[in-house]
């Protein structure tokens, strides 16, 4: 009797054992699946075994044609892992002016130059670190350093400079323009190397300055005075006036000078000349029947001269046969 009890709870235990068993094997096991999604990292709880497409399907991830997923969509997991998915990019690739998009699959900065085969030289620079890990849209310049000549405030430095304009350059050196300094060549001309860049300070400053004003002079014509003089009626007299001028000085020196204003405060006094237009009338007086009889000799003319000043008086002269000629006052 007892050795029927034992086989029945053999029995029993063996079914117990068989029914745990098949209800293990319907539910499956649980494990954390890691995906690492780029920088992103998602931890995720499932049943495995378990094909990778369906766990990403599960945590919501949606992929793009050209992403690479590791491992492979169809590969069935048993135990706990890593999916890691390498995201395609499309990136935009700027080597001194010439840009083109290229595509790549995950990686850096570093892993993009390798793929298109570019190696940096000692002159140039890039963008962004190598290290940098690739994004979507990403741009990605690579340009020249260029050797610089700033020519400023009286000196002149040489350097190295990564800038792409005249004006970068400048604020790069800390130089403050003033609003008429003058920068060759312009602020939004390219960077080349071997360049030259002068900035001119350019200043401007207001003078006011005293000026002599000439007289003129006023000839009218008077018959009270005998032709050939003439007389002062008015004394002429400078006047003044105040001429304000903007002087432009470039690096200092004096470029031009602009009169700006002029104010008359004193003006002229016009000269006034009296010219004489008075001519006396010659008499002269022949008397042939005159004769000295000192002398012997006969008058041939006797012609009178007034004196300018209006008096009537004045001088005959007398002109004798044997030649002679003489004057007597009157």
């Amino acid at each position: 009797m007892m050795r029927v009890n034992k086989t029945i709870k053999v029995l029993i235990i063996t079914i117990v054992v068989m029914i745990s068993m098949v209800f293990s094997a319907g539910c499956g096991k649980k494990a954390e699946i890691s995906i690492k999604d780029e920088s992103a990292v998602t931890v995720l709880e499932v049943k495995l075994p378990q094909t990778v497409d369906k766990i990403l399907e599960e945590a919501d991830i949606q992929l793009k044609e050209g992403d690479v997923v590791d491992p492979s969509l169809d590969t069935k997991l048993s135990d706990a892992a890593e999916i890691k998915i390498s995201r395609k990019h499309t990136v935009e690739l700027n080597i001194g002016g010439e840009k083109k998009s290229v595509d790549i699959v995950g990686g850096t900065v570093g892993d993009l130059l390798n793929q298109e085969g570019i190696k940096l030289s000692d002159k140039q620079k890039i963008s962004h670190e190598l290290s940098d890990p690739i994004t979507d849209n990403m741009s990605i310049s690579i340009f020249e350093l260029a050797s610089v000549t700033l020519k400023y405030d009286g000196k002149s430095e040489t350097k190295s400079v990564e800038a792409a304009t005249v004006e970068e350059v400048i604020k790069e050196a800390g130089i403050t323009l003033g609003k008429d300094d003058r920068i060759t060549p312009e602020l939004t001309s390219q960077i080349t190397d071997g360049m030259e860049i002068t900035v001119l300070r350019v200043t401007t400053e207001t003078v006011t300055e005293k000026v002599e004003i000439d007289y003129e002079v006023e000839y009218i014509n008077d018959d009270s005075i005998y032709k050939g003089y003439q007389e002062v009626r008015t004394e002429g007299a400078k006047g003044e006036k105040e001429i304000t001028y903007t002087i432009t000085k470039v690096d200092g020196k004096e470029e031009s000078k602009k009169a700006t204003e002029e104010k008359v405060i004193k003006e002229p006094v016009t000269e006034v000349i009296a010219l004489g237009t008075y001519e006396a009338e010659l008499q002269t007086t022949t008397e042939p029947d005159y004769s000295s009889a000192d002398s012997g000799r006969t008058v041939v003319s006797k012609t009178a001269f007034y004196d300018c000043d209006g008096s009537g008086h004045g001088y005959y002269e007398i002109v004798y046969s044997d030649g002679t000629t003489e004057y007597e006052e009157f």
